[in-house]
């Protein structure tokens, strides 16, 4: 993303096993290949700060919402990862139905689809 001044943001990565927020030579490398092979020309870089950070999602890639099966009082709605733009506003609305007015929670997105057996 071109932030002016001829300073540009690159970089993201789906790095299932690295659980740090702690920035590695390995990715700042990657994502400085990946950004030089976006132009046509060869262009020189120099990295001018490396960040990193965990990104939350579940395992089935659906968000979660619903009642803590422990604290009954405690309501979750997350993990709408990228697409929560497109998510977000029905989901909304289905998760007002259940909390007013007692709706049905799809089953892709009810959290107690992780709830271990009794």
């Amino acid at each position: 993303m071109p932030l002016g001044n001829g300073q540009w943001r690159s970089g993201t990565n789906w790095d299932w096993f690295e659980m740090n927020e702690t920035p590695t030579p390995v990715q700042s490398e990657k994502f400085t290949k990946r950004f030089k092979d976006y132009f046509n020309v060869e262009v020189s870089v120099e990295v001018t700060g490396h960040v990193a950070g965990v990104r939350p999602c579940t395992s089935d890639n659906h968000p979660f919402m619903g009642t803590h099966p422990q604290q009954p009082r405690l309501h979750l709605f997350n993990g709408l990862g990228p697409r929560g733009t497109l998510w977000a506003p029905t989901l909304a609305h289905e998760m007002a139905e259940y909390l007013v007015n007692g709706g049905k929670l799809r089953s892709d997105c009810d959290l107690n689809r992780f709830a271990l057996p009794a």
